[in-house]
Order: C-alpha cells, then structure tokens, then sequence
C-alpha cells in the first residue's frame, strides 16, 4: 500500500541526513522502496500514488459465481482451485 505518511517519514529521515540504508533499518521498510521515496519529490509521489492507486480486478467479472459458489457451500472456507475448475 502507497502511503502519504511513509512518503512523507522517508523524506523527513532525508532531510535530516539519513542515509537509504538507514532509513529503511529504522522504518522497517524493503530497501528499494525507500530508495524509491528517496528519490522523489511531491510531484512525483502524487503521479505515483494515482497511477498505482486502484488496480484492475481480473476477477471482478466473475463475483457473482464465486458468490454463488460459496453460498451453495455454506461460506466454508473453499480451495482457490476448486473455485476456479467451477468457473
């Protein structure tokens, strides 16, 4: 998840002088990704966050049977699998 908060840690650590190492140690974050906040300013952050912001569903044609699915299987916890040999 992209956060404005995160974006916002990171850049406040770079002000200070913190490294990317540093920074990714201390807010417990994968390395690339504080380089990545590293390397942007605001601009690019808010282009990043609406590109990446909503993601296309590839199942959201088929809710209704997966849902029906479940329902004839009491909601019972099901095998991704077997819920798509249905489909």
């Amino acid at each position: 998840m992209i956060r404005k908060e995160m974006y916002e840690k990171v850049q406040l650590f770079k002000r200070l002088g913190h490294s990317k190492s540093e920074i990714s140690s201390d807010l417990e974050i994968d390395p690339k990704t504080a380089a990545k906040y590293y390397a942007m300013d605001g601009r690019e952050f808010k282009t990043y966050r609406k590109e990446h912001m909503f993601r296309d569903k590839v199942l959201e044609e088929y809710e209704k049977d997966i849902l029906k699915v479940y329902k004839m299987n009491e909601f019972q916890r099901l095998n991704m699998s077997a819920v798509y040999d249905y489909l």
